[in-house]
């Protein structure tokens, strides 16, 4: 039997294997602005996708409690709450991973516990 080199490649033991799939991904940076406690939108929605949250990096002015959440409904939170400090922050990529994905359709959204000056960028991909 001949093996197609684009489908099967040798493992270890020289047994034929599935080729590894190669990752392939559209990563999109959005930046965060917020200053009002509750919900402001860092990403739009975009019908019949999944925004998938793969990192983020801010900073606030202001002792704030920060979460990521989508705009349901019923809100869906990507992440717990950060406390984060006066003129703190927080940063985190979980590329090829990911921190967490919105409901179908929905925007995310950055969620602020008192008015605090937040800015930043996210990274993520429409799935």
């Amino acid at each position: 039997m001949v093996q197609k080199e684009e489908t099967y490649q040798a493992d270890v033991q020289g047994v034929a294997a599935p080729k590894r799939r190669e990752i392939v991904s559209d990563l999109q940076s959005a930046i965060i602005a917020a200053t009002l406690a509750g919900d402001t939108q860092v990403v739009a929605a975009v019908a019949g996708r999944q925004i998938r949250l793969v990192g983020y990096d801010f900073s606030s002015d202001a002792a704030v409690s920060i979460r990521f959440r989508d705009d349901a409904l019923v809100p869906n939170n990507l992440t717990g709450a950060f406390p984060t400090p006066v003129d703190g922050g927080r940063n985190f990529t979980a590329w090829p991973g990911y921190v967490g994905e919105t409901s179908v359709g929905q925007a995310l959204l950055i969620n602020l516990s008192v008015n605090a000056v937040v800015g930043g960028v996210v990274i993520y991909e429409e799935i």
